[in-house]
């Protein structure tokens, strides 16, 4: 993957910042909350309440659809009296910042005002504009990570942007430096970043450095790179997540394990066609209605570009339905069916010559044709040896 410019621009990131901001109820003394505009008369000395004037000066100009510049500018006097007041106004420093043109004027205004206050939703959003601007990644995702440990409900309007920064190459060490901290919106930004696909690669290579996360991300992430066409990385994944060893030596088993599909078993579950995992998981246990048919499991497994061969045992009655069970291998990056044996006597083995591709889907189909019996019973699990 290419390194690419920060797609998302300040602005929309101001807009985002400002319309959580419109929405919020002003603090302060009830009068005023009620009326700044009587409260700044009353006591002129009131640098909170020349403050929350300018607030809902700005408020109003902005849900006009005035743009925001135009909107800060037309609240600085007051804004400036707030501040002559009172230096601790963050929403007085924040309208400043918005209305200043001077770039270089607007960077010293947003310095003095970060010393002052972090923790102001306004404040912090416009420091990230300028940031995003710059790219500066590191500073960006320490200050979406102060706005998150403050205001952790407008994840909904940040965690986009930290996707956003997530698709960038450039940005991996500064997230791995925050992540590896484990904030307390870690899960539920792991939760959010797994369903972008242009973010996966770059989680993918995060999350190969963090202890255990929920079993949800990693299933996600997996079958997410698989559905990319990122095999070897899904594979990498699913190999860290499941503390597992790539396969080094033949023979080995496949067991009957579920939790990380498609590199361990995918399983259909309904009522008149199921597969799933004995008690003690040494067999898989099958059932087919009649009438009903189709792919009963399936895995991904690497390929050794060498000819395999595959063994395993049953107890499938009727033993005269057993033929209409079989076990199929395919190219996983092709889907070229290598081969497609039927199940024979109560062992069977099935002998697939070498293929050049990387990973191999194995599939277990099976079908109870209409008229017939049901079919049911146990498949032990498959031997994978080399020739």
């Amino acid at each position: 993957m290419t390194s690419r410019p920060f797609r998302l621009t300040g602005m929309a990131v101001t807009a985002a910042v400002l319309a959580v901001f419109l929405a919020l109820q002003a603090i302060g003394s009830v009068q005023t909350r009620k009326e700044p505009a009587v409260a700044s008369l009353v006591a002129p000395w009131n640098g909170l309440a020349f403050e929350q004037l300018a607030t809902r000066e700005f408020r109003a100009s902005a849900s006009d659809g005035t743009d925001i510049p135009v909107a800060a500018l037309a609240a600085v006097p007051s804004a400036r009296r707030a501040f002559g007041l009172d230096p601790l106004t963050p929403k007085a420093l924040a309208i400043m910042a918005l209305a200043e043109q001077d770039a270089s004027q607007k960077a010293e205004i947003l310095d003095g005002a970060t010393v002052l206050n972090r923790r102001d939703l306004l404040l912090q959003g416009i420091l990230l504009e300028q940031q995003i601007k710059a790219a500066d990644y590191s500073e960006t995702l320490a200050t979406l990570d102060r706005i998150l440990r403050v205001h952790p409900r407008e994840s909904v309007t940040f965690f986009p942007i930290l996707i956003q920064a997530l698709r960038q190459d450039g940005a991996v060490p500064a997230f791995a430096e925050i992540l590896g901290a484990r904030p307390v919106w870690l899960q539920s930004f792991l939760q959010a970043a797994v369903n972008d696909g242009e973010a996966l690669s770059n989680l993918a290579k995060l999350r190969l450095t963090m202890e255990d996360v929920e079993p949800s991300v990693d299933q996600r992430l997996v079958a997410g790179l698989v559905g990319r066409g990122e095999r070897e990385d899904a594979y990498e994944m699913y190999l860290h997540s499941s503390k597992s060893s790539p396969v080094s030596s033949y023979p080995y088993t496949l067991d009957w394990n579920s939790a990380l599909p498609p590199f361990d078993w995918a399983f259909v579950d309904d009522a008149n066609f199921r597969a799933q995992t004995s008690v003690d998981g040494d067999t898989l246990e099958v059932f087919i209605k009649s009438g009903n048919g189709g792919v009963l499991a399936a895995r991904m497994i690497p390929n050794p570009s060498r000819p395999l061969v595959f063994t395993f045992s049953h107890s499938i009655t009727p033993a005269n339905q057993a033929r209409d069970l079989k076990l199929a291998v395919q190219c996983a990056d092709s889907d070229t069916m290598l081969i497609e044996q039927s199940f024979s006597g109560a062992k069977s083995t099935v002998e697939l010559p070498p293929t050049s591709c990387s990973f191999l889907n194995v599939t277990l189909l099976g079908r109870a044709w209409s008229g017939r019996s049901a079919i049911r019973g146990n498949i032990g699990q498959l031997t994978v040896a080399t020739r």
